[in-house]
C-alpha cells in the first residue's frame, strides 16, 4: 500500500537524519519522508514523485527563486502541499510572494516549537484532509491479530497458540519458523507453507479463499500455515502490505483471530502485531519474586545458569522497547500462562 511522500529539507544533516528516523519509527503515518540537504536537488524533483514539501519559510523563498516551473505549477494545481516549519509571523513575506505567483492556496504553517509527535500528527492530518487516505490500512477494530514470541524459548509457541485460540472462533495460526517440526501426518506439513498464500494475495487475490482451503493444515482447533522453506519469501510483502494481507486472509477464511508465531524477531511483523493487537510471551506460572520467567526457567528445565540466561534475554527484550521510546508498545507485550499438567 502506497504512502504519500513528504520531501523534507534542512541544511543540517544530523537534524535531518534524526527527523527521518523518528518518522520511520511511526509506522502507520499516511506518509514517508525523504530528506534533502541540497535545495537545488529538491527543486529538480518531479512533482509526480512527491506529495508535500516541508521546509522553513526562508528556504521556500530560495526555492521559489530557483523558478522551478513544475513545482510552482503543481502548487497552483493544489497537487503539491507546502508545509512551513516555523512561526506564523515569519511567513507573511512568503505568503505575499506565493500569492503573486498564484500558488498560495495550498500552503500551511506548522508551529516549529512543539514536540515532534505533534508535528508529525499535524502533517498527517493535513495530508489526509487534503488528499484523503493514501492506502487501505485496516481499521484496528476490523483486524484481530496477536503475535507470539519469546527470545528464550521457541518450543512452547504452538502450545501458547492453542491457549490463545481457546473460545476465539475460527483462528488462523501462521507459524513463521523455517523448521517448525510439524512432521506428523495429522499436522501441517511443507505443503501448508505460507508462501503460496502470499503469492496468491499478490497476484490473484480473488482466489485467496480457495488457496487457504488447499494449503491450511490443522493444529487442534486452528487452521495452520507454516513458514516458508526460504525465509526470503516473506520479503515479497512490503512492510506496509502486511496489514492488508492479514485482513484479506481473515475475510477470505472467515477468521475471528490471526495468530502470528515469530521464531525470530522481525520488527516489520512485530510492528503490525503491536499496532493491531498484543504480543504474547509464553510463560509458566511463577512467583512474584521472579519476573518475566519463561518456560525455560522452570525447575525441570535445567541449571540456575540457564534460568538466569533466559531471564536476561527477556529483560533485554523489554529494554529494547523502552530504549526505542515505544512505551505504548510495552503495554501490549503480555505473558500467556501455559498449563503445566
Amino acid at each position: 500500500m502506497a504512502k504519500y511522500v513528504l520531501a523534507v529539507y534542512d541544511v543540517c544533516r544530523d537534524y535531518l537524519e534524526r527527523f527521518l528516523a523518528y518518522t520511520e519509527s511511526r509506522k502507520h503515518l499516511s506518509f514517508r519522508a525523504e530528506g534533502f540537504t541540497d535545495l537545488s536537488i529538491l527543486a529538480k524533483q518531479s512533482p509526480d514523485k512527491i506529495d508535500a514539501v516541508l521546509l522553513s519559510p526562508e528556504d521556500m523563498i530560495s526555492l521559489v527563486s530557483l523558478n522551478n516551473t513544475d513545482l510552482l505549477t503543481a502548487m497552483k494545481m493544489n497537487d503539491l502541499i507546502v508545509l512551513f516549519l516555523g512561526e506564523q509571523h515569519s511567513a507573511g513575506r512568503l505568503r505575499k510572494i506565493l500569492e503573486e505567483k498564484g500558488c498560495g492556496s495550498n500552503v500551511r504553517i506548522i508551529e516549529k516549537y512543539q514536540s515532534m509527535e505533534k508535528i508529525l500528527a499535524e502533517i498527517d492530518e493535513i495530508l489526509v484532509e487534503k488528499k484523503g487516505s493514501p492506502g487501505e490500512l485496516p481499521d484496528p477494530a476490523d483486524l484481530h491479530v496477536s503475535g507470539i514470541y519469546s527470545p528464550a524459548d521457541k518450543v512452547s509457541h504452538p502450545q501458547a497458540a492453542q491457549v490463545l485460540a481457546k473460545d476465539q472462533g475460527r483462528v488462523l495460526y501462521i507459524n513463521l519458523e523455517q523448521f517448525s517440526g510439524f512432521s506428523d501426518p495429522e499436522d501441517p506439513g511443507k505443503d501448508s507453507g505460507v508462501t503460496d498464500v502470499i503469492y496468491c494475495y499478490k497476484n490473484s487475490p480473488s482466489k485467496l479463499g480457495e488457496v487457504l482451503k488447499q494449503k491450511c493444515g490443522t493444529l487442534g482447533t486452528m487452521d495452520v500455515l507454516t513458514g516458508p522453506d526460504n525465509m526470503d519469501d516473506l520479503e515479497v510483502l512490503g512492510e506496509e502490505e502486511w496489514p492488508g494481507f492479514l485482513k484479506a486472509a481473515s475475510i477470505a477464511g472467515n477468521y475471528q483471530l490471526i495468530l502470528i508465531d515469530m521464531s525470530a524477531f522481525s520488527w516489520k511483523i512485530a510492528d503490525v502485531v503491536l499496532s493491531y493487537g498484543n504480543l504474547y510471551i509464553p510463560a509458566l506460572p511463577y512467583d512474584d519474586s521472579r519476573t518475566y520467567r519463561s518456560v525455560l526457567t522452570s525447575a525441570a528445565a535445567g541449571q540456575e545458569r540457564r534460568r538466569e540466561r533466559s531471564s536476561a534475554k527477556l529483560r533485554q527484550f523489554r529494554r529494547f522497547f523502552a530504549a526505542k521510546g515505544f512505551e505504548s508498545y510495552q503495554e501490549r507485550i503480555l505473558e500467556v500462562q501455559l498449563d503445566t499438567e
